[in-house]
C-alpha cells in the first residue's frame, strides 16, 4: 500500500508532462506578403506541389511554408 501511495502520484505526474507536450498546438506556417506572415499550422503535407491557402473567399492561393526562409 505505501508503494502504491508513492507510485501513483509520481504516475499522475509523468502523465500529466506528457500529456502538455502531446497538446502543443502552438507551431506555425508561414507566408510571404510584404514581409513574413505566421498563421496557425494548418493540416497540409507539404511535398512537391506545396500547400496553399485563400485568406480572402475571391483571393488567390497564397503558398504556406514550414520555416521564414
Amino acid at each position: 500500500m505505501k508503494k502504491l501511495k508513492l507510485i501513483l502520484p509520481m504516475l499522475a505526474f509523468v502523465l500529466a508532462i506528457g500529456m502538455s507536450f502531446a497538446m502543443r498546438s502552438n507551431e506555425l506556417d508561414y507566408y510571404q506578403d510584404n514581409g513574413w506572415k505566421s498563421v496557425p499550422e494548418i493540416d497540409c503535407s507539404f511535398g512537391e506541389e506545396g500547400c496553399y491557402i485563400r485568406l480572402e473567399e475571391n483571393g488567390n492561393p497564397i503558398q504556406l511554408f514550414d520555416t521564414p526562409a
